[in-house]
C-alpha cells in the first residue's frame, strides 16, 4: 500500500495564499472587474499568511497583496 504525500503545514498555507492572491488578480479591473471579489481573495490571502513563518518568498507575497488591495 503506498504512502500518502505528506506536505509541510508551511508549504501549504503559502501555497494556498498563493492561489488565492491569483484569485484576486483574476477579479482585478484588467480582467473580470469586481472589486468586492478582490478584497475577499486577497484578505484570505493575508490571513493565511499569518500562521507561516517569514521567508522571502512569504514577503514578496505580502507585498504583491498588500499592493493589490490598495489599488
Amino acid at each position: 500500500k503506498a504512502e500518502s504525500p505528506s506536505v509541510p503545514r508551511e508549504v501549504f498555507m503559502a501555497e494556498m495564499a498563493n492561489v488565492m492572491y491569483d484569485a484576486a488578480r483574476l477579479y482585478g479591473p484588467d480582467k473580470l472587474a469586481n472589486d468586492k471579489r478582490v478584497e475577499f481573495f486577497a484578505t484570505r490571502a493575508m490571513d493565511t499568511l499569518k500562521d507561516v513563518p517569514e521567508s522571502k518568498e512569504t514577503k514578496d507575497l505580502r507585498a504583491k497583496i498588500q499592493k493589490l488591495l490598495k489599488k
